[in-house]
């Protein structure tokens, strides 16, 4: 089951990927300007799934959660 929105993704990663995804999601969404900086969400996202032996994002993002 792969998450449908960016919170229901940041509640699968740990912290503080958790928090710079909410903060993504709240700078795109909010009717209020959010100051956001690009931050290395992509990358960290990435590095959890290459950190599973299948290599199987879903899985290493379900799994992730603390």
């Amino acid at each position: 089951n792969p998450p449908t929105n960016l919170s229901r993704l940041a509640a699968r990663c740990p912290a503080p990927l958790q928090q710079r995804i909410l903060k993504l999601d709240e700078a795109l969404y909010s009717p209020t300007p959010i100051a956001w900086t690009t931050e290395p969400v992509a990358e960290q996202l990435g590095k959890l799934t290459r950190n599973k032996p299948d290599h199987r994002p879903s899985e290493a993002l379900a799994t992730s959660s603390s």
